[in-house]
């Protein structure tokens, strides 16, 4: 079941905002550690691949050190085998995937990437400043991987700084701003997987108590 559709159910029992928001920090905070979770196995499983690959790199270089080594060795070695060896080398070579994308390209993609990230914080700690939230002082890895996806999420064919300056309108007329909370929003609960793209869709829109349903 999806906060959301958490958070309409509760309404429609007539349950109070504050019983609402107890409920879904509950719920986030679970479901936060349990992110975590994932993260940090994910993290294990991706460096004991990383492992086992230079493992296996390492144990092909000694052994290709050592066949190299007979070869010299060996004073009778005809001079065709040596050509074969070094076609075997630049066919090795040529095998190897190669990057076409410029430098200037590559660059020009990290600095893109990086200012998008900029405009996304300084939007939101204007918008933190005006409703009382936490600003954003550090942009973390796992901060700007999250908020990449999200803008990722809910692209429409519009600018990302654009699509998240909707958000931010979201926000203003939600529960967690016009409603009585028990914590303020934060960045990191809007960068969430589900809860962005909630948030855009409306589905967290407060309503004056006495127009909720009992």
């Amino acid at each position: 079941m999806s906060l959301a559709t958490l958070v309409r159910r509760m309404a429609e029992a007539g349950a109070p905002p504050e019983a609402i928001a107890v409920a879904l920090e509950a719920i986030e905070a679970a479901q936060s550690i349990d992110a975590e979770r994932r993260r940090k196995r994910a993290e294990q499983k991706a460096k004991e691949r990383r492992d086992k690959t230079a493992t296996v790199a390492r144990q092909d270089g000694d052994s290709r050190a050592t066949q190299s080594l007979d070869k010299k060795e060996s004073p009778h070695t005809p001079i065709e085998k040596n050509s074969t060896l070094f076609s075997e080398a630049n066919a090795s070579l040529v095998d190897e995937p190669v990057d076409a994308t410029p430098p200037s390209k590559k660059i020009e993609r990290v600095e893109n990437d990086e200012k998008l990230l900029d405009q996304v914080t300084d939007v939101w700690n204007a918008f933190a400043r005006s409703h009382n939230c936490p600003q954003v002082k550090f942009l973390t890895k796992a901060r700007g991987q999250r908020c990449r996806a999200r803008l990722k999420d809910a692209a429409n064919g519009e600018e990302p700084i654009t699509t998240f300056r909707k958000v931010l309108s979201k926000c203003e007329t939600s529960f967690f701003i016009r409603g009585s909370p028990r914590s303020p929003l934060k960045f990191d609960q809007l960068m969430r997987e589900g809860f962005f793209v909630e948030m855009l869709e409306g589905a967290y829109e407060f309503r004056e108590q006495s127009k909720w349903r009992r």
